[in-house]
């Protein structure tokens, strides 16, 4: 089987203060992020990218007990951060994540873009299948919002 090409996005639009919880690999499982240090490069935790659309945005490592956190803080901002890594998708086709939102952006509703806002988002897009690969990149994602129905 072959590998297929997943990139990891947590993409954060006005994000209020969220946690990212590290784990650490078994023989049943992938670790995509593994924290195990509060160091950062260039704002960012090391192998991670910023891409910044609007506004101010906090990212700093914080460390709880043996855990460490990627603790994010922004307030009219529009940003996010995503890593690239390979992963046969056929021999690991879970994703499991644990979070934490420590105050929801209020009245937050992805239905209208004038209150599209949400404590988080995460994105997978796998490799492209078609030309153009912007166009044809299969993409799976899930957004935490405090008003949209669950579904």
């Amino acid at each position: 089987m072959s590998s297929n090409r997943l990139i990891f996005i947590v993409f954060i639009i006005l994000l209020i203060p969220s946690l990212a919880r590290a784990q650490t690999a078994t023989k049943e499982n992938v670790v995509v992020v593994g924290f195990s240090t509060t160091n950062v490069t260039n704002g960012v935790p090391a192998g991670w990218e910023l891409d910044r659309k609007k506004g101010n945005v906090h990212l700093r490592m914080v460390k709880e007990g043996n855990t460490f956190f990627l603790n994010m803080v922004s307030e009219q901002a529009a940003f996010g951060i995503e890593k690239a890594v390979e992963v046969n998708v056929r021999e690991y086709p879970f994703l499991n994540w644990t979070w934490k939102a420590v105050k929801l952006p209020p009245g937050g509703d992805v239905r209208s873009q004038e209150t599209d806002d949400q404590a988080i988002q995460i994105y997978l897009a796998f490799t492209a299948i078609g030309w153009p690969a912007k166009l044809n990149t299969p993409v799976l994602s899930y957004i935490w919002d405090n008003e949209a129905p669950k579904g």
